[in-house]
């Protein structure tokens, strides 16, 4: 895979996002209900659209405000508004989620991929819900069971995503956190379409072959984060996330052909807990 530089202004402003599991313990580590006030700054890299072989330098970030009734968390491309939690003590999370999604447009390697009509950015809204069990195993460990689902309000694929996720953190040491997080997502015929689809018209336009996916679970993957705390309120935080395309999404042309199944996210920042 080869590192490029994307065309975007968007993506020289904002943040990339992993799946929701993996940012949702990005920063310091986290008490019975989730993590301190914080906000981590640094740069990272990610693939240049959904399938994609090639990767692209990113900004890398995210940050959690506590507020009256929500935790309030800006996760990459994502605003989230975690209601349960303060109400519940942790033990369960869930409220309301955005998400800036990155499109495709004509300016990637492949000429192929170029020639298939562009994907433009889109706004995703939906929740999450999920449950939180402290204290599995050591005093201040997590994990946590949840589902995430998100609906097109753009007007760009007008489709839906749900990705069920668990995510386990621990203390490594006096001054390490790590999280491990599992992930799948299902895409709905819609989505599918949009991103993995190559219509008539696209076929011979790109020279791939037609192809119409299916809905179902288009990807599965996992995410390892570290914290190291460097004193009460600084620390340095890193992330790297692996994706896996499975079934029609692995099928399409735009990635067993063009692209790359092997999806990958990962970054570097510093942290200031506040």
């Amino acid at each position: 895979m080869r590192i490029r530089m994307r065309k975007c202004v968007v993506a020289a402003v904002l943040f990339s996002i992993a799946p929701a599991a993996a940012l949702a313990q990005i920063g310091p580590g986290d008490g019975p209900e989730g993590p301190p006030d914080f906000i981590a700054l640094g740069a990272g890299f990610t693939n240049d659209y959904l399938g994609s072989d090639e990767l692209q330098p990113i900004p890398f970030g995210g940050a959690k405000i506590s507020a009256p009734g929500a935790d309030l968390y800006w996760r990459g491309l994502g605003l989230r508004a975690d209601f349960l939690s303060p109400a519940t003590g942790g033990r369960f999370i869930g409220g309301v989620d955005a998400r800036y999604q990155f499109g495709r447009d004509d300016d990637v390697d492949s000429e192929a991929v170029a020639a298939l009509p562009e994907i433009s950015e889109t706004l995703e809204v939906g929740g999450f819900f999920g449950y939180r069990i402290v204290g599995l195993v050591r005093e201040r460990d997590a994990l946590t069971f949840a589902v995430d689902s998100l609906f097109d309000v753009g007007d760009v694929h007008n489709g839906f995503t749900i990705a069920p996720n668990v995510t386990y953190a621990t203390a490594l040491s006096r001054r390490m956190r790590g999280t491990l997080s599992v992930s799948a997502e299902y895409g709905d015929e819609d989505f599918m379409e949009a991103y993995f689809g190559v219509t008539p018209e696209g076929a011979a336009a790109s020279g791939l072959a037609a192809f119409t996916p299916e809905e179902g679970f288009y990807q599965v993957g996992s995410t390892v984060g570290l914290n190291y705390a460097l004193n009460d309120k600084w620390g340095v935080f890193g992330l790297i996330s692996y994706r896996r395309l499975i079934a029609d999404a692995a099928d399409s042309p735009i990635v067993d052909v063009e692209g790359d199944p092997n999806q990958f996210l990962g970054g570097l920042s510093l942290s200031y807990q506040f």
